[in-house]
């Protein structure tokens, strides 16, 4: 067993987590445990893009847009024309 030294600020939470955990005969130790090897043992795999609705998905395509279109640019255009600097 390999020990290991936290810093909680907020005290409060100690106690609550203490509180909740011995009403499930866990120890703190147990815990925290059982969640470093969920995130270590199966990380989970972030989508590239967010999940678009499948109505948004069947809009895609619709408009031609040239492929070196540069969104962030043209939003910023489009506001700073309609609103200035």
């Amino acid at each position: 067993m390999t020990k290991l030294t936290l810093s909680i600020r907020d005290p409060e939470l100690i106690s609550r987590a203490k509180e909740k955990l011995k009403s499930e005969n866990t120890s703190i130790s147990e815990f925290l445990e059982k969640v470093l090897k969920l995130i270590v043992d199966k990380p989970q795999q972030l989508p590239t893009q967010p999940q678009m609705p499948p109505w948004v998905q069947e809009l895609a395509g619709s408009l031609p847009m040239p492929e070196e279109t540069d969104f962030r640019k043209e939003f910023t255009k489009k506001m700073t024309d309609k609103y200035g600097t």
